[in-house]
C-alpha cells in the first residue's frame, strides 16, 4: 500500500512540474480565458508584444490589455501585467485613432497615450514620464 501511495505522489509531482508557467501576453490571456475570467464588458484584447526601450526590443513582457467598446466618450482599458488585473482607466479620444488618459502613478501625474491603426489593429502605448519607451502590439476581438 505504501508503494502505491509513493508512486501516486511521484506521478502527481511529475504532473505538476510539467505544467507550463505562462511567459507571454498571449499565454497569460489564454490562461485567464480558459479559467472563464474574461469580463463580459471586454470587447478586444490587445497583446503588448514588444517593449521598445531606447530603440531596443525587450520583447514580450507578459502584459495584455482588455478594452471595452469604443464610444464618443472614449474607451476603458484595463492592463493585465502577468495576468493580474490592474486599475482600469478611461482613455478620452483625441482623434479617431488616438486616446489619452491622465493618470496618477506613484503620486505623480502621468499621461498615457494609446494609438491604434483600426485597419491593421496594430497599436502603440506610451507614458509621458518614460522617455524613449513604447509598447507595441496587436488588438483582436474577443470571441
Amino acid at each position: 500500500m505504501k508503494k502505491y501511495i509513493a508512486v501516486a505522489v511521484l506521478m502527481l509531482g511529475a504532473t505538476l512540474a510539467s505544467a507550463q508557467t505562462p511567459t507571454t501576453s498571449r499565454e497569460y490571456y489564454q490562461e485567464i480565458k480558459d479559467a472563464g475570467g474574461i469580463p463580459k464588458w471586454a470587447v478586444n484584447v490587445c497583446f503588448m508584444e514588444h517593449l521598445l526601450v531606447d530603440g531596443k526590443d525587450a520583447g514580450d513582457m507578459g502584459v495584455f490589455m482588455l478594452t471595452g467598446e469604443t464610444t464618443k466618450q472614449g474607451v476603458v482599458i484595463t492592463p493585465y501585467p502577468k495576468g493580474i488585473a490592474a486599475y482600469p482607466a478611461r482613455y478620452k479620444p483625441e482623434t479617431a485613432n488616438i486616446f489619452i488618459a491622465h493618470l496618477q502613478v506613484h503620486g505623480k501625474p502621468v499621461t498615457a497615450t494609446f494609438r491604434i491603426n483600426w485597419s491593421t489593429n496594430r497599436f502603440t502605448f506610451e507614458f509621458s514620464d518614460v522617455k524613449d519607451t513604447t509598447d507595441t502590439g496587436m488588438c483582436e476581438g474577443i470571441d
